[in-house]
């Protein structure tokens, strides 16, 4: 099933970027609707800086097989986050501080749940040219499980590298590999440490990105609070990711599959709604107070897709995914400053 990892990080970006939009009712045209939403979201950018706080929640299954045969592997997770932005000039984030609580379980088989769960807790900073990382705490039946496995010199050693100091990942990777080795099933490779997707987690409470191609419906609902304007949105998943360009995130060399063929019958299959709060300045701009997306995938791939469409017994691959965010904004266009962290001598 490793294929079927890149097609998740492609939706954990999507979650990270996308926009959503709302209106007062029987106000505004469709067209002064999402104009009204990518202009409070030019506004976010033309601020230069912001905070951020919101949630995630994620629900993953992947089978694979039929009747005795088929297996499943399900994956829960919770996320909190809160962060501070600086862009430039350009718009593109010069300098991203992020601070994330995450939960995750994972176990195979609804009816025999063999149930793994592991939490992390981390802050990320991109500044200055680089992208610091810092763990402060993992727990949960893995780490407990591996440290269990240890001797005791080990596991003190590995207890005591948390919190980690800060390491910029883009000049001595190998430095967070080893605090956390002791995490991968042999405690040499980088096997866990590779599979956090830092740039998914730095997108989290980036400006979002609308274009009218990307909505299929939007409406106005009302809001009791004066002054806000509440939109609901549906998006087309695939005008999304030609927006987002997120096909430059696929190596076809790492998937098994036919890639544009899984893309296209996961595109089928995905529903995106998002809502969107936008408050109304005195000037009578608008910027951005919260948007709550929600993706949802069913989809069982064909034997095209897979590429078993010639076999006796073609794959039969099945995913299922709900995501939910909520993201909030504020301390937009207050000063903000982000540094790069000092790194300790080893």
């Amino acid at each position: 099933m490793r294929r079927s990892k890149y097609l998740i990080a492609l939706l954990v970006l999507m979650m990270a970027i996308l926009p959503v939009a709302q209106a007062q009712e029987g106000v505004m045209s469709r067209s002064e609707m999402i104009g009204t939403v990518i202009s409070a979201y030019d506004n976010l950018k033309a601020a230069g800086t912001y905070s951020f706080d919101g949630t995630q929640t994620e629900y993953q299954e992947i089978a694979s097989g039929l009747g005795m045969r088929r297996a499943s592997s399900h994956r829960e997770s919770e996320r909190t986050i809160e962060g501070k932005v600086q862009l430039g000039v350009d718009g593109a984030a010069d300098a991203v501080e992020v601070s994330i609580v995450q939960a995750d379980e994972t176990y195979n088989n609804a009816e025999v749940r063999s149930l793994i769960d592991f939490s992390m807790e981390l802050d990320l900073i991109q500044a200055d040219g680089g992208l610091f990382i810092k763990v402060n705490s993992v727990g949960g039946d893995i780490s407990d499980t591996r440290l269990a496995a240890m001797s005791e010199a080990d596991r003190d050693a590995a207890n005591a590298a948390f919190p980690t100091p800060w390491v910029n990942v883009l000049q001595t990777p190998e430095q967070m590999a080893g605090y956390l080795a002791y995490l991968d099933s042999n405690h040499t490779d980088s096997t866990f440490f590779g599979s956090l997707n830092l740039e998914s987690l730095l997108n989290l409470g980036s400006v979002p990105v609308l274009t009218p191609e990307m909505v299929v419906t939007i409406e106005q609902i009302a809001s009791v609070n004066e002054g806000e304007l509440v939109f609901i949105m549906t998006l087309d998943p695939a005008q999304v990711a030609a927006t987002l360009g997120f096909s430059e995130l696929f190596d076809a060399r790492t998937m098994a599959g036919d890639v544009d063929a899984m893309l296209t019958e996961i595109f089928a299959g995905m529903t995106i709604t998002q809502e969107v709060t936008i408050l109304t300045q005195d000037d009578g701009t608008f910027l951005p107070s919260n948007i709550h997306t929600m993706l949802n995938i069913n989809v069982s791939f064909s034997p095209d897709a897979t590429n078993t469409e010639n076999q006796s017994n073609p794959l039969a691959l099945e995913l299922i995914m709900k995501t939910e965010s909520a993201i909030n904004y504020s301390d937009i266009g207050r000063s903000v400053t982000i540094t790069a962290p000092e790194i300790a001598a080893e």
